[in-house]
């Protein structure tokens, strides 16, 4: 059996050969470099489902859009193409399943779905994005074809939560659930959603124009959606020069659900347990459970702060958009930049210690992007954090790792980004 596995894992490690082929004889971080491509490869392959499922991590027994959507575009990226196309196949059969695609299902049956508020922007972008990317990868026009009704339905389902050109937070958005972005935010304007959006809608049209899948009256709604969200981004996100991660001023243009499914804003404040369950909007704009609907709380969010969340300010790059000039992307990866150089990590929340397990590969794919020096320190301090199983993890404290490791997704962003790196290198 350990030979089987053994051959299997060679004969499957082979498509990464391309990827492993651009580190440079003699780089200072060769044999690191080629581990973690192998490791993180090994990780991910043995976290998949036979439906192309992948497991978000040990906590996690489900497969959750956003952390398939970073690892899709990793494995197509390192050469698994047909292990990215089937992260595709498995959403498109969920979608012909239900009519949705929600936050996490469950993987080798249909039984569970993990619901959240908010399902509906973000994680549909994501959907639109990562077909978008796979087409413009391969040149698979059979295969978009074919799951072309649900990319439209997750554009389409997106339109109605645009308010002044800003879609909002997924309920169980990283920064929310890693508690360096208040949960009781989630209705405000998200830049990451909204650039989604942006750039996943952008693509989609582009090629439902040129197949001729939309009418005239479609089309220009279509594109008035996303021109919208394009022309109005800067003015809604971009302070001094710097991506701020939230904009309260969508919450002022529509009235918020009286209820929603999730964790209760006043338990979560109060450090005690709190059930996943209905709640009802309340006092200081609080969604509070059954149990905690009139009790008073001290800790109250100021409902205007904008923040600056790291991973947020770095991702035109990553997105390949072109909503920025390089000077402009210059001076949003300097403010980062700076932190890491004040502090020897990229802090998610400007004010925090705690980072996201891919704070580190986006920075080092801006600064890969911008030609500049620190992306030398920041691959090795990337590579000095890979844990004993040979990913990363979840999130870090000040660079120790916190909550849950074997990650594909936080991983698969830190490997596409030393692919990028390694592609500036040639």
């Amino acid at each position: 059996m350990k030979r089987e596995a053994g051959t299997f894992l060679d004969e499957y490690l082979r498509k990464g050969d391309k990827a492993a082929n651009l580190v440079p004889q003699g780089h200072p971080e060769e044999k690191r470099i080629k581990d973690v491509l192998e490791s993180v490869a090994v990780l991910t392959k043995c976290q998949t489902a036979r439906t192309g499922g992948i497991l978000a991590g040990h906590f996690y027994p489900m497969a959750y859009v956003r952390d398939m959507a970073g690892t899709m575009r990793s494995l197509v990226k390192s050469g698994y193409v047909e292990e990215g196309r089937n992260v595709l196949e498995f959403w498109y059969r969920k979608w012909k399943l239900f009519g949705t695609v929600v936050n996490a299902d469950s993987m080798g049956h249909e039984r569970d779905r993990l619901l959240f508020p908010n399902d509906e922007v973000e994680v549909p972008a994501y959907i639109v994005y990562c077909a978008m990317y796979y087409y413009n990868a391969t040149k698979d026009k059979d295969f978009l074809l074919r799951i072309f009704d649900m990319v439209k339905w997750a554009f389409c389902v997106q339109l109605p939560h645009l308010v002044k050109g800003m879609t909002s937070f997924s309920g169980d958005e990283t920064y929310i659930a890693g508690w360096v972005f208040p949960r009781s935010f989630l209705y405000h304007g998200s830049a990451e959603s909204t650039l989604l959006f942006i750039e996943g809608g952008r693509r989609f049209i582009e090629f439902a124009k040129a197949e001729g899948f939309l009418d005239e009256e479609e089309l220009k709604k279509f594109e008035g959606f996303v021109k919208e969200a394009r022309d109005l981004y800067k003015e809604n996100f971009v302070i001094d020069g710097v991506i701020h991660g939230n904009n309260p001023e969508r919450e002022k243009g529509f009235v918020k659900p009286r209820f929603h499914k999730g964790f209760c804003d006043v338990d979560l404040l109060k450090q005690r347990g709190a059930p996943y369950t209905w709640l009802e909007l309340g006092e200081h704009g609080y969604y509070r459970c059954q149990n905690c609907l009139n009790e008073e709380i001290e800790e109250v969010h100021d409902p205007n702060k904008r923040y600056i969340l790291g991973s947020t300010g770095l991702l035109p790059v990553y997105y390949d958009s072109d909503l920025f000039t390089k000077e402009e992307i210059r001076k949003n990866a300097d403010f980062f930049a700076c932190l890491f150089k004040e502090k020897g990590y990229i802090p998610s929340h400007s004010e925090g210690t705690r980072s996201l397990g891919y704070d580190f590969g986006l920075l080092l794919y801006n600064l890969a992007y911008l030609e500049d020096p620190l992306k030398e320190e920041v691959l090795k301090v990337m590579l000095d954090i890979v844990d004993g199983t040979g990913a990363w993890v979840e999130y870090y404290d000040n660079k120790v790792p916190f909550n849950c490791r074997c990650r594909p997704w936080e991983s698969s962003i830190n490997v596409e980004a030393i692919l990028y790196y390694l592609q500036r290198l040639q």
